[in-house]
């Protein structure tokens, strides 16, 4: 079962996901299902917020098992919310990276505060002050990217984990461009600030560093290649900004 919630367009989701939820008698809309619903599935997927609905229902210490994707990237009150549902046989799994992006938490007081800090990352601190083996025996580490190349890899292994090639490459990948003046990995620095367009931001400086760059790249990537470029702000995507750099920006890759 996917549960949604009722707000939510009916045309956003996928027609292949759309059987395994529950819609109202025209299929215009969603509907949140009821305790009997949600107990005849074997597995039941909802966002950390939307959790909130099973525990008004009832259904603590019904479920064998309560995974949370990108743990590391939740605030930890939502975290809690869908282990409200947990028991003492409730086997709980939280899956992410505490080295990577943390929650987005923009108030200084809850900075302040450490709201900013993930469970996944408390826990992994809890653990490790109490017991090294304690860590081991509750974490498991994956080491296998599947996704870039050793270059990379080599340092995010050295800058993040402090373990030189800590990380492997599962598959051959090879930069599609790599020269003197274009390696594999580079940095670019920028002193624009950061401007708020309703509940985003956007920095025009580094639009226009990355339009200097992409300009360099297409001077020698093959014309059936694409340049793809990756913003974390939607304000730094929409057309009214990427017209700034006369380049198509894409928020997802």
């Amino acid at each position: 079962m996917r549960i949604y919630y009722e707000e939510r367009f009916a045309s956003t989701v996928p027609e292949e996901v759309r059987p395994y939820c529950k819609m109202s008698s025209d299929g215009s809309r969603f509907v949140l299902p009821s305790a009997e619903q949600v107990l005849e599935s074997r597995i039941v997927v909802t966002t950390l917020s939307m959790s909130a609905h099973l525990v008004r229902l009832g259904l603590r210490g019904k479920f064998s098992h309560i995974f949370l994707d990108e743990a590391g990237q939740a605030l930890e009150c939502e975290a809690i919310t869908p282990l409200a549902l947990a028991a003492p046989t409730t086997c709980v799994i939280l899956a992410g990276d505490h080295k990577q992006m943390c929650p987005a938490v923009y108030c200084p007081r809850a900075r302040e505060k450490k709201f900013h800090v993930s469970l996944l990352e408390r826990l992994f601190v809890h653990y490790r002050k109490l017991d090294l083996h304690l860590l081991s025996s509750n974490t498991i580490m994956l080491h296998r990217n599947y996704r870039t190349c050793d270059a990379i890899l080599d340092f995010l292994s050295g800058a993040f984990y402090q373990h030189k090639q800590c990380l492997v490459a599962s598959r051959t990948h090879k930069p599609s461009v790599t020269s003197e003046d274009h390696k594999t990995l580079s940095f670019y620095c920028t002193e624009g600030d950061e401007e708020v367009d309703g509940y985003s931001y956007f920095n025009v400086a580094e639009i226009e560093e990355v339009t200097h760059t992409v300009v360099k790249f297409q001077a020698i990537v093959p014309q059936q290649q694409d340049i793809c470029v990756v913003s974390y702000y939607s304000s730094q995507v929409c057309p009214r900004l990427s017209s700034l750099a006369q380049i198509n920006y894409s928020s997802r890759c």
